[in-house]
């Protein structure tokens, strides 16, 4: 992973993020604005699968890192026991069916402490996106 794409995290510090409409970013999340969670075995983290995609235009790799606005909660990704805190997308995807039109797709999951209010920062080579959700149960 490049060490340009860990730029400071700029999200948004309240949870009224969550009410606004989400930019557009050439890396994106499927399920968008809402995240469904459930309960993961043998963790106190909650998660769900999001499947994220990337436009044709960009090919370059991707950092994505986030926390809870308004709260102290953090994002995580990942299935097992203690989620990773950030997830690299590299390479032509994996998991998810590429998507129509070109680009490519990853199934991946994400991981918060609860239902709540979220932000991911999405960092690319040539961009830095804020995409908030809410997660709910």
């Amino acid at each position: 992973m490049p060490a340009s794409l860990r730029r400071p995290l700029h999200l948004p510090p309240s949870a009224g993020a969550c009410a606004a409409p989400t930019g557009a970013s050439p890396v994106r999340p499927l399920n968008g604005a809402q995240l469904q969670i459930s309960p993961f075995v043998g963790s106190s983290w909650e998660g769900g699968r999001v499947s994220w995609v990337a436009a044709s235009s960009y090919s370059g790799p991707v950092l994505i890192r986030g926390r809870q606005l308004g709260g102290p909660g953090a994002v995580g990704f990942g299935e097992g026991h203690v989620p990773y805190d950030e997830l690299q997308l590299l390479g032509a995807g994996s998991g998810a069916p590429s998507p129509t039109g070109g680009g490519r797709a990853w199934l991946t999951f994400t991981r918060v402490p609860g239902p709540g209010c979220y932000a991911y920062q999405v960092d690319g080579t040539s961009f830095s996106t804020v995409i908030a959700f809410r997660a709910a149960g």
